[in-house]
């Protein structure tokens, strides 16, 4: 990962399409390598998401270049190598562990729903947490949840009206989304246990990604025309 971090930091430095172009040996080099610790993290995941199998990098990994469209305002290219570790590849739904490398102590793994934009999804997970609170208790206070991570996301002053104002768990109730994320330092990254950590955080988010996974079943993602 070592020529990996260097490659990003050049490109972060010369966030410009000639530097891009005049470096395709060392982004190939990087991606090759990006490539296989994805490839290794499928068939490790898979012990315990069996479907993990049916993916194949390709469909996890992220772009460097951004999308002019969307990113009027932003150089080119984000200098992160990022993948999602769902079996669903980069689609929102079903949540999966999203990974982004990036030097300067800015990589991390992460999982759970972000976005509080999808007023539906916000609904469906605020009441399987109702609905279900024994089982959202035991997810989060699981020692290797709670060693790692806490539940992040933006969140109400007030319980939601759609439910008792002293309801078990009216924290839990507040947010907008849920997400986890954990940093990894880049001497984690540098490491030879690279992925055994990414696994163990993994490992550590899965029972919550479930759990929002399971609220979200029936969740359509709206059609734009």
């Amino acid at each position: 990962m070592k020529k990996l971090f260097n490659y990003l930091r050049e490109l972060e430095s010369h966030n410009e399409r000639p530097w891009y172009h005049a470096h395709k040996a060392e982004k190939a080099e990087s991606d090759a390598a990006f490539y296989a610790l994805v490839q290794e993290l499928i068939f490790r995941t898979s012990e315990l998401e069996p479907d993990m199998l049916y993916r194949t990098p390709a469909e996890l990994i992220y772009r460097l270049p951004r999308d002019a469209r969307v990113w009027k305002d932003k150089p080119p290219y984000n200098p992160s190598y990022r993948a999602h570790l769902s079996v669903g590849a980069r689609k929102m739904v079903p949540l999966g562990c999203f990974l982004c490398l990036q030097p300067g102590g800015r990589s991390f793994v992460s999982g759970g729903l972000y976005s509080p934009s999808f007023r539906e999804a916000t609904l469906m997970i605020r009441e399987h947490i109702y609905y279900h609170p024994a089982e959202w208790t035991e997810i989060v206070a699981a020692p290797a949840f709670a060693e790692n991570f806490e539940v992040l996301g933006e969140k109400l002053k007030n319980v939601p009206r759609d439910f008792p104002p002293e309801t078990e768990h009216g924290e839990a109730l507040k947010h907008k989304s849920w997400y986890v994320m954990k940093t990894l330092t880049d001497r984690e990254v540098l490491s030879a246990g690279l992925s055994d950590r990414i696994l163990e955080l993994y490992a550590a988010m899965k029972p919550f990604n479930d759990f929002l996974n399971e609220a979200l079943r029936d969740f359509k993602l709206p059609e734009y025309e």
